[in-house]
């Protein structure tokens, strides 16, 4: 079923339409993501179809396989994403290049992605995290005009594995006083204090940290295209001094001496 959708970048509705076997984006009407605007667009698209002549869907080149679809949006994610993200994407695409690579696009089905997950060894979180990397890879050939429907747009994806408790504040002390590396405790004590991820407190350094603040604030991460803001973490006195401390051990990432000594 053809529907509207919100781009909050443009405060305007917009619908996808087809011509000639290709995809186009068509903006709707300027206004609110609200339930009557929502409806005024929705009368739009029907006014629109209905003086449209109808559209044969056309289907993926003969030629195009899924090893194709899966490389060239690793080309994509190499020049947008970070790099953290485009190994993530890759990982996930390797196991399924080599068993459905040769498949093409138009052969494609959802028993294939079941049957790769059957063999792949996951856990429920990371079936769900790898049916969403496919999805996204087939969402952007369409997208990019490559093909005209994502032939696992509509799979159900599994569900995540959901964490039944915390640790304590006892076991987390544990954990801490049983790491008998220096460098791997003050790592896993930065997330601890922080709540960052791992990738977010090895990227820490003399940009990020604001000790004045008592602030990381990263201007690159995960959302940052969606909010268009910086992630900022708020520090806590401990996490400072842990901060403080590291930046102290490793001068040559500081550019001022003044902030590693406050």
């Amino acid at each position: 079923m053809q529907k509207v959708w919100y781009r909050a970048a443009t405060r305007s509705w917009y619908a996808t339409f087809v011509t000639g076997g290709r995809q186009t984006q068509r903006k709707l009407l300027k206004g609110p993501n609200d339930k009557a605007h929502k409806k005024l667009a929705e009368q739009k698209m029907l006014d629109e179809l209905k003086v449209r002549p109808p559209s044969r869907k056309k289907s993926a080149p003969d030629w195009l396989t899924v090893r194709g679809v899966l490389k060239g949006f690793l080309r994509h994610s190499k020049r947008h994403h970070e790099p953290t993200t485009y190994a993530w994407y890759k990982n996930f695409f390797k196991s399924f290049a080599r068993l459905f690579g040769k498949l093409r696009v138009s052969e494609l089905a959802k028993k294939h992605v079941r049957r790769w997950l059957e063999k792949s060894g996951y856990n429920p979180t990371s079936q769900n995290r790898g049916v969403g990397a496919l999805q996204r890879a087939f969402n952007w050939a369409v997208e990019e005009e490559h093909i005209s429907t994502n032939p696992i747009a509509h799979l159900r994806k599994p569900k995540g594995l959901v964490r039944e408790r915390i640790l304590s504040p006892e076991e987390r002390q544990l954990i801490l006083i049983s790491i008998r590396d220096e460098s791997f405790h003050d790592f896993v004590l930065a997330m601890t204090l922080t709540g960052c991820r791992p990738g977010e407190v090895a990227r820490v350094n003399k940009e990020i940290a604001s000790l004045n603040a008592g602030l990381w604030v990263f201007a690159k991460h995960k959302a940052v295209k969606k909010t268009g803001k910086p992630r900022i973490v708020y520090l806590c006195p401990d996490a400072v001094d842990l901060t403080k401390k590291l930046l102290e051990k490793w001068p040559g990432a500081v550019d001022e001496p003044s902030l590693a000594r406050q």
